[in-house]
């Protein structure tokens, strides 16, 4: 899955660091709609602090993960990254095309 196509194809700005692609917290939300509405399982995100030198620290507290057999509800996704620290200014998620 180019995860950098759909992005763009939905109009969500991302940053590539390596090989992941991250999404600015004020984007988040917007993606997780649209994961939801286009029939993905949503399985879960890393929480990062991007700095201005384009290194980035990862927060492995505040990621989650997730099955195809237990998702959460779009408002339960919304709350799960609403809840995370200031400190995390990007995310990079994890999903996949339900089957």
């Amino acid at each position: 899955m180019d995860t950098a196509q759909i992005y763009k194809d939905w109009g969500i700005p991302f940053v590539i660091i390596g090989s992941g692609k991250l999404i600015a917290r004020e984007y988040a939300v917007q993606l997780l709609e649209k994961i939801f509405q286009n029939g993905y399982y949503f399985l879960g995100y890393d929480a990062f602090t991007l700095f201005s030198n384009g290194t980035r620290q990862p927060h492995i507290e505040f990621s989650a993960s997730y099955s195809k057999n237990r998702q959460l509800t779009l408002a339960e996704a919304i709350e799960s990254i609403k809840e995370d620290s200031k400190e995390v200014s990007h995310y990079e998620f994890v999903f996949v095309l339900r089957d």
